[in-house]
């Protein structure tokens, strides 16, 4: 886990709609918080994991949604952390 980007650099991003990555983002660094999560790949998720776990929310191929992801510019095994700008 080298390269990290804050979570504020995925407002812009939209996969479905404006912000959405963003959001999955935040609900997914609040609730590793909440758990305790104490190690690096626990508490910090990667692009290409959010991007997974938001299709699997929707029950949705995942690929449509990494792909958008990286299209956009996002560095899928980068881990996001919150820079405390949500």
């Amino acid at each position: 886990m080298n390269e990290r980007i804050p979570v504020s650099r995925l407002r812009p991003v939209r996969i479905l709609y404006d912000g959405d990555l963003y959001e999955v983002a935040r609900v997914v660094l609040q609730a590793n918080a909440a758990l305790g999560a104490d190690k690096p790949y626990e508490k910090y998720p990667t692009v290409n994991g959010l991007a997974k776990s938001y299709a699997a929310l929707l029950g949705v191929e995942s690929r449509l949604f990494v792909d958008s992801a990286r299209e956009q510019g996002l560095p899928l095994g980068a881990a996001v952390w919150d820079d405390g700008r949500g």
